[in-house]
């Protein structure tokens, strides 16, 4: 298969997406690194092969690190370590 006829990569999808809706540039980064992360967060698995579970808990383990950078942001220690 040629490269010409292969669709595009999902992050050029994305990218064009938010470009037709004219976000603004820094939205466009974020929401890459957001992709990006959800993405090796699933170890590289492909997002098509993905759904809701996938995403749930994508959500709920990148809440428990922002809890926890919040914590160690306000005490100057982690928590549960003294």
């Amino acid at each position: 298969m040629s490269s010409s006829s292969r669709p595009p990569k999902l992050l050029d999808q994305v990218r064009s997406a938010l470009r037709r809706k004219h976000y603004s540039l820094r939205t466009e980064e974020a929401y890459l690194g957001w992709v990006r992360r959800f993405i090796r967060f699933r170890h590289l698995r492909p997002p098509r092969e993905m759904g809701s579970r996938e995403i749930g808990t994508f959500l709920t383990w990148r809440q428990g690190k922002t809890t926890m950078s919040v914590i160690f942001a306000l005490t100057g220690r982690r928590s549960g370590h003294g």
